[in-house]
């Protein structure tokens, strides 16, 4: 076997990729293929090109459903998913590796390793498949390569029908490993990194190596030399090598963002101490002894060179062949001493020995959240109950004190000011009706009283005359009958007297009957007449009596029947009970009314919107005292608690300056003082040490930073040597107390 190479010195770069081999399954891979030999049947082929396609076609069909769950899942777990899904993801690429490593044996390759590598520090299960390449069709190839990918996507369609017929935590674990399955497959089928995508485009090219050819490609073409590539594969070789130097560019140099950042603001001086370490430790030159060590080992057997076979359609895969190579003379020689190493060694401790006198900025502090100060936020919340019908506002908005932020309205307010509404034009009617009554009353007053002074004028008259005449005196038209009764009275006298003249004569018989029978009739007349007068005066003395009476009687009767008094008295108690209701029903209309005015919201004070999905309150009823609809805040100035040490209390004054770096690293730093220092002192059982409180003040005033963003704050406290500062940073790390 050819002799490993010298193991090179450490570097950080070295964190980026490296393996660990476990150990080799080559013989344990020969015991168990035959059991197997099945899945690379054509028939198997084409049942799990249907089981695979229904599965697809299924899954396509119940998209929504699967984005659903996902969303339930996330929502109800949180973070509690990463470490089974990281466990599933793990167990989903082991059984990868295995379908690479059972594919190759199943075409008689040799699987000489198996491991673990770490990309980024992210553990993955890797398969020495090398020997692929000695496989002569490109379809075996293709197919050593696509296995683990096939094996994912058959995983991802088993746990997806298992998902589908299984409930609680079985559906939960199924639908992990679908997910896990399908995550790793878009992972693994990128053909820019080394991953089972990239080789898959080279087994189907046919070009190894593709990724080194394109830019070597490319190489030749700026340099104008000739390429040695077929013309077939210029154009995939022209099309790779850009997107795969994008990719890397970036892929890299988000990563060497992210770290630089995090080391710059949390461990800045650990970083540039550990630098310096790792350059004294990667410059300082090797031993004589080492040197020796591995120039004996390299003596002790020759080198070898692997030369690749030469195959030939008629030649079945071979191993590789190696051939000795002499050593050089280099190789041989001994390394002479040197004083170089020293040299540069004093020199780098010079360095750092003036370096450590520098003066640097001491500061404490860690990392911080943003809150709102105190005083400098409002809640919005409804005074009654209503629906949220109007949204004027969005999240972020800045509004002026006063802005109409939303407008609700109210179903049970409406209905109350409808009815006060109505109460209200009644006892208004009911006003009107009583005034009407009260005129008509004032009216009948003036005419009934005008009729009584006229009736009791007329009563007193006639009953003047009514005394006049029991007294014997009597009324004209009295005196005008007695007179024409005495006439008469006087005329039967005459009559009388002259009747018995004619008497006399017509016993005489001077005169014929005829003649007496006359002046007796016209006695009779007069006599009739006299009684008919007599009549007449006594009617008319008793119809004097009887109107005195009659008129009495009626103004008796009218002033009891028509009490115009009475009636103006009830139209104003009316009137006053109906301006009362009316002024309560005002009153508490104009209440009504205040309290629908105080449906739409307004701002309180001049902020900004911090709610978040204001649009999902619309239609939603608010309850007072128990729902608010949004929070505004005056973002001037945010405040956040620093978590310091208690050894480094001490370092802490009211009134410091700050220095606040947020995450985004798009933004500046700000500056921010030391507000107040919380008198607690505090520890927590999950924390080995105790630490204090301090309340900083950070300046916002362009209103980029919001509540809730994350950072770091760094307190300024006074400016020391380099040394002190990396002794204070040691004694942070370790809690030298504890060992003494």
């Amino acid at each position: 076997t050819p002799a490993k190479p010298p193991k090179r010195k450490f570097t950080p770069l070295s964190l980026l990729f490296f393996k660990v081999s476990l150990f080799n399954p080559d013989k344990w891979l020969t015991q168990h293929i035959d059991t197997l030999r099945w899945i690379w049947t054509r028939t198997f082929g084409l049942i799990l090109c249907f089981f695979l396609a229904w599965s697809l076609a299924i899954g396509l069909s119940l998209r929504p459903e699967v984005i659903f769950t996902g969303q339930q899942l996330i929502a109800s777990q949180g973070t509690s998913l990463i470490l089974p899904f990281a466990l599933l993801a793990m167990l989903v690429v082991t059984l990868h590796e295995l379908g690479h490593a059972f594919t190759l044996k199943h075409y008689d390759g040799i699987i000489p390793e198996v491991g673990l590598l770490f990309m980024f520090l992210v553990p993955a299960a890797y398969t020495n498949t090398t020997d692929l390449y000695c496989l002569m069709r490109r379809r075996e190839r293709s197919l050593v390569v696509a296995a683990g990918v096939i094996c994912q996507i058959t995983i991802a369609a088993s746990a997806f029908w298992l998902w589908r017929s299984s409930a609680n935590w079985l559906a939960t674990a199924s639908y992990l490993t679908m997910v896990a399955a399908l995550f790793t497959v878009a992972v693994n089928l990128n053909p820019l990194a080394k991953f089972d995508g990239y080789y898959l485009a080279v087994a189907l090219s046919g070009i190894n190596n593709l990724r080194e050819r394109s830019f070597k490609f490319y190489a030749n073409l700026l340099g104008r030399h000739p390429s040695q590539e077929k013309p077939r594969d210029t154009l995939l070789l022209a099309t790779y090598a850009p997107f795969s130097l994008l990719y890397t560019l970036l892929v890299f140099g988000s990563l060497f963002a992210l770290v630089s950042d995090w080391t710059l603001t949390n461990i800045p001086f650990w970083a540039l101490t550990l630098l310096s370490v790792w350059a004294i430790y990667f410059y300082w030159p090797q031993s004589t002894a080492f040197t020796r060590m591995n120039s004996s080992s390299s003596d002790a057997r020759p080198q070898l060179k692997v030369v690749q076979p030469k195959i030939t359609p008629t030649t079945p895969k071979t191993s590789k062949s190696v051939e000795p190579v002499e050593p050089t003379a280099a190789q041989t020689a001994t390394p002479a001493k040197s004083y170089r190493g020293w040299a540069i060694l004093s020199v780098i401790a010079t360095g750092l020995s003036l370096v450590s006198f520098i003066p640097t900025p001491f500061e404490v502090g860690g990392a911080v959240e943003l809150k709102t100060r105190e005083g400098a936020r409002e809640v919005v919340r409804t005074p009654i109950a209503g629906v949220v019908t109007k949204i004027n506002v969005k999240p972020g908005q800045l509004v002026q004190r006063g802005h109409v932020l939303a407008v609700l309205s109210s179903w049970e307010l409406d209905r109350e000011i409808a009815a006060v509404e109505q109460q209200s034009d009644e006892a208004r009617t009911t006003v009107e009706a009583s005034q009407k009554q009260l005129i008509r009353a004032q009216a009948q007053l003036v005419e009934v009283s005008a009729a009584a002074a006229a009736m009791n004028k007329k009563a007193t008259r006639e009953r003047e005359r009514a005394m006049a005449l029991t007294q014997g005196k009597l009324t004209p038209e009295i005196q005008e009958l007695e007179q024409e009764q005495q006439r008469l009275q006087q005329r039967v006298a005459e009559i009388g007297e002259k009747y018995g003249r004619y008497q006399f004569l017509y016993q005489q018989g001077a005169i014929s009957k005829d003649r007496r029978d006359e002046i007796q009739a016209e006695q009779r007349d007069v006599q009739s007449g006299l009684a008919v007068k007599k009549k007449e005066i006594e009617a008319a003395k008793q119809k004097l009596t009887d109107t005195a009476s009659d008129l009495q009687a009626e103004t008796v009767s009218q002033q009891a029947s028509i009490n115009a008094s009475q009636m103006i008295a009830d139209a104003e108690g009316q009137m006053a009970v109906g301006r009362e209701a009316i002024a309560t029903l005002e009153k508490r209309l104009k209440q009504l009314k205040t309290l629908r005015e105080s449906l739409t919201l307004r701002s309180p004070m001049t902020g900004v919107i911090l709610t978040s999905d204001l649009d999902l309150k619309k239609n939603q009823e608010l309850k007072p005292g128990e729902d608010f609809l949004l929070e505004i805040a005056e973002l001037k100035e945010l405040t956040a608690i620093v978590e310091v040490r208690e050894e480094d209390l001490e370092y802490v004054q009211l009134n410091k300056p700050v220095t606040f770096r947020p995450r985004q690293a798009k933004l500046r730093p700000y500056n921010a003082t030391v507000k107040m220092i919380l008198p607690k002192i505090e520890s927590e059982p999950d924390k080995p040490t105790r630490t204090a409180r301090v309340q900083i003040v950070v300046d916002n005033r362009d209103g980029k930073l919001s509540p809730g963003a994350s950072g770091y704050a760094k307190i300024w406290s006074e400016q020391i040597p380099l040394y002190q500062r990396l002794s204070r940073e040691l004694q942070r790390l370790v809690p030298f107390e504890k060992f003494l």
